[in-house]
């Protein structure tokens, strides 16, 4: 029974992980999209 509560939280740190690199990936490309709209406008 150990193993498995082991293997159960390893897998939520894991999906958390995942879940903060998908929010950081959104938040680079929403800032990336803004650099773009500002450069367009400086043009």
């Amino acid at each position: 029974m150990e193993v498995e509560d082991n293997l159960d939280s390893s897998r939520d740190g894991l999906e958390q992980k995942i879940e903060q690199m998908e929010i950081k990936c959104y938040r680079a490309k929403e800032e990336k999209v803004k650099m773009i709209e500002e450069q367009k406008l400086h043009f």
